[in-house]
């Protein structure tokens, strides 16, 4: 092998290693932040009252949800008759 390609192949190597370590860096950075917030939103589940919402008899079995469509959301709103 020539030094010009032994120089190409090994400017390649370092350059493929330091972007696998940039790329699962910021990997790991974005795992990092994503845990804190899942820790943070496990934490104040239990004081959500989730419990107190689904336990209250006037809160509805299933939520009546409306199409995004205006067109047939008319339609679909006689027919069902769903408030907007």
């Amino acid at each position: 092998m020539t030094p010009a390609v032994r120089h190409v192949v090994d400017a390649f190597d370092w350059f493929v290693l330091v972007y696998f370590l940039l790329l699962n860096s910021g990997y790991l950075l974005l795992i990092a932040i994503a845990s804190v917030d899942v820790a943070r939103w496990m934490r104040r589940l239990g004081f959500a009252g989730h419990d107190d919402i689904f336990v209250n008899p006037l809160t509805p079995a299933c939520p009546c949800s409306c199409p995004r469509s205006t067109k047939s959301s008319r339609s679909w709103r006689a027919r069902t008759r769903c408030s907007p």
